[in-house]
């Protein structure tokens, strides 16, 4: 057996026996390489101001957790934790399950970043109180990975999470719970499927929250859901090159959102849900056999459909007083409805 292997074992044996190491901005790096290994780190100190934990993992089958909180009534703040799964000869690492939680009362201000190169790997990270940035990244431009499951869960206000997918048949689920928080994901591949839901009405918090999404392929699907008021939601489907068979769905409550949606190319869907006061859609549409449905609730709310192409549809919806519609079709075979009560 050679030195390394001895040493690894007898820190391996030291930290079974002695249990959970907590730590007060202290700084703890794992390598695993190989297969079916198990990672723990957590740093819980008194205080846990400034912790720092980063993993690096090569191999199939392996478990990573990283728990970053406190122990007394002090906060923990600033704790950082980078996760990166890879192979460093070149192939991909597979079937990894990780966990990140930054989850403990009076954390905030953390980050975590993880890279994921591979397929069928599973990822649910959970920060709560507030201050957080989570970043999350699937696959390269020259790696793609597919059949990943990712979980998002942020609590409180001003959170921010960037999501980026390269690869196909990926899942990425993102809630976000209060106000004045941001979802930014970047899809590129097919057969995706995305979920985001910001829920502004919590407490005396009422919104204020953005989700942007840039989507660049084929037979994707999400659906973006917010409560609260003035919550807003960008989207660009094909973008950088024209992009077909997509479907999304938006559904705003409350007063004051708004949704403009940019989508370039062949039967994609855009269902469009709002219910409360002054909400704006805005839809533009460029190829054929494309669908833009858009139901509004309440007064004073403003929906535009725009699509060039053929054998397109347009449906408006709104109940309401004071509301205004506008579609605008360039093409042939198209159908317009516009009902208002």
């Amino acid at each position: 057996m050679t030195t390394f292997k001895k040493s690894l074992l007898a820190a391996t044996a030291f930290t079974l026996m002695t249990g959970a190491v907590f730590a007060q901005g202290n700084v703890a790096n794992t390598t695993q390489t190989g297969d079916r290994n198990n990672i723990t780190i957590t740093q819980r100190g008194f205080g846990s101001e400034g912790q720092t934990a980063r993993s690096n993992v090569e191999g199939d089958h392996n478990t990573v957790e990283i728990r970053q909180g406190r122990t007394s009534a002090q906060a923990g703040t600033n704790n950082f934790a980078k996760l990166q799964i890879d192979s460093l000869g070149g192939a991909s690492s597979d079937h990894n399950t990780i966990t990140i939680l930054q989850d403990v009362s009076g954390v905030e201000n953390s980050k975590a970043v993880l890279s994921i190169v591979g397929d069928w790997n599973e990822v649910d990270t959970n920060q709560k109180f507030g201050r957080h940035e989570l970043s999350v990244t699937i696959g390269t431009s020259s790696a793609e990975s597919d059949y990943n499951d990712v979980d998002i869960v942020q609590n409180e206000r001003r959170n921010d999470s960037k999501v980026t997918v390269d690869g196909a048949h990926n899942v990425a689920n993102v809630a976000q719970e209060s106000d004045d928080n941001t979802v930014r994901l970047e899809i590129d591949g097919s057969n995706n499927d995305v979920a985001i839901r910001q829920d502004g009405q919590n407490g005396s918090n009422t919104g204020d929250n953005r989700a942007l999404a840039y989507i660049v392929g084929n037979h994707n699907e999400g659906t973006i859901n917010q409560v609260g008021e003035l919550n807003s939601v960008k989207l660009e489907i094909g973008a950088a090159s024209v992009s077909s068979y997509n479907e999304f769905d938006f559904d705003q409550v409350d007063d004051g959102n708004s949704i403009v949606a940019n989508i370039d190319g062949q039967q994609n869907d855009a269902i469009i849900y709002q219910n409360g006061l002054g909400n704006y859609a805005s839809l533009f549409q460029d190829g054929s056999y494309n669908l833009a449905d858009i139901s509004q609730i309440g007064d004073l709310n403003d929906a535009m459909v725009s699509q060039t192409g053929h054998w397109n549809e347009a449906y408006v919806s709104q109940t309401g007083n004071s509301n205004t519609a506008n579609v605008t079709q360039d093409g042939y075979g198209n159908i317009a409805n516009v009902t208002q009560d």
